[in-house]
């Protein structure tokens, strides 16, 4: 895959494994991934993270780590029509007891709000209204993992992922 600036990717043992070396302001850092030719079996995703309040030492630093394993047969229920202009926020990314969720309404009329696992189970559907363009989801519930936040309008959606720590 392609990885951004102040990152980088290297294969260490049979394994490729995504690194930065900058912090993120956004908490969130992306990265081109190519699924494997058919066949190969269930692919399994690690992270490791350290969340750092810029202190010496590691007073105030939380470390934490998670995997997710996504089976070769799983496909998404994702609607194909991606729109960009709602301008989709997740924050914190990764989270651990809950996600604040921001959007616009300037452009499309949002109608539905909906967290889905790496299974493609829709785990909370929720209705909105043009005038709501905030929410917080509780995520105590949720095991670690990899999660996407779907808006959808009648001209199509947007979605972004997050990690559950």
């Amino acid at each position: 895959g392609a990885a951004a600036d102040g990152s980088q990717v290297s294969s260490v043992g049979g394994r490729d494994y995504f690194e930065h070396s900058a912090p993120s302001t956004s908490g969130e850092w992306e990265i081109e991934w190519t699924a494997p030719s058919s066949g190969t079996g269930p692919i399994t995703f690690y992270a490791a993270g350290n969340a750092v309040n810029g202190n010496f030492g590691t007073s105030g630093d939380q470390p934490d780590t998670t995997a997710v394993t996504i089976a070769e047969s799983q496909t998404s229920s994702l609607d194909v029509r991606q729109l960009t202009n709602i301008q989709l926020h997740l924050a914190p990314n990764p989270a651990q007891e809950y996600i604040s969720i921001r959007w616009s309404n300037e452009v499309v009329n949002p109608h539905s709000l909906r967290v889905i696992n790496t299974a493609g189970q829709i785990l909370v559907e929720r209705e909105i209204s043009g005038a709501v363009e905030e929410m917080t989801q509780t995520l105590w519930n949720f095991p670690s993992g990899i999660y996407m936040v779907q808006i959808s309008a009648q001209e199509g959606f947007q979605s972004k992922r997050f990690v559950k720590l």
